[in-house]
């Protein structure tokens, strides 16, 4: 008699095929244009009503990563690698210049607009 080999094994239920990392769905998410520009208007908004810095700071690392890295958008702003990382790190403390220069490296451009008035 001879020994079949045993077909595949049934899952268990309740289990699922391992997910992605947070940096993974992060660099799909934001490799739309739209949803990056959109990304990084909600981080410019929470910073202007909360006065921290870090959550925008780490918006535009998330975005520079999704990208097309952190070596190319150093290399477009002019500033190290390793500088980069650590301007755009939580507890950055980056230059007006630099922020601008990795939002263009990015494909975006920063737009003022007008206050809305808020009643007295």
């Amino acid at each position: 008699m001879r020994k079949s080999k045993p077909g595949p094994k049934a899952k268990p239920h309740g289990t699922h095929r391992p997910s992605r990392s947070w940096d993974d769905f992060m660099g799909e998410e934001l490799a739309d244009p739209a949803r990056a520009c959109a990304y990084l208007e909600v981080a410019i908004n929470e910073f202007q009503e909360s006065g921290s810095v870090e959550h925008f700071l780490e918006a535009l690392r998330h975005l520079a990563q999704a990208g097309n890295g952190m070596a190319d958008i150093a290399r477009k702003t002019g500033v190290s690698r390793e500088s980069l990382y650590r301007t755009l790190s939580r507890h950055g403390n980056p230059q007006f210049k630099t922020v601008l220069g990795a939002i263009g490296a990015l494909g975006m451009r920063v737009q003022i607009a007008p206050a809305e008035r808020r009643p007295s």
